[in-house]
């Protein structure tokens, strides 16, 4: 396991290190398994934003299909 010395890192070196950690913990998690972009995914990742006057937002409406 490697040690992480946080004292030592930059701003930038830590915003990269949590997304990786992040990532990591998204990835390795049993609900992962239901993500996904496909029409048959339980959840669906939606990657693509739209610029509107407040920012970047997703346009998609939640469907909850049983």
């Amino acid at each position: 396991m490697a040690l992480t010395n946080f004292a030592r890192l930059t701003t930038d070196q830590k915003l990269v290190w949590s997304r990786d950690v992040w990532k990591d913990a998204r990835d390795q998690t049993f609900f992962n398994k239901f993500v996904g972009t496909g029409p048959n995914n339980v959840v669906q990742r939606i990657t693509e934003l739209t610029k509107t006057e407040k920012g970047e937002e997703v346009n998609d409406s939640f469907l909850l299909v049983a």
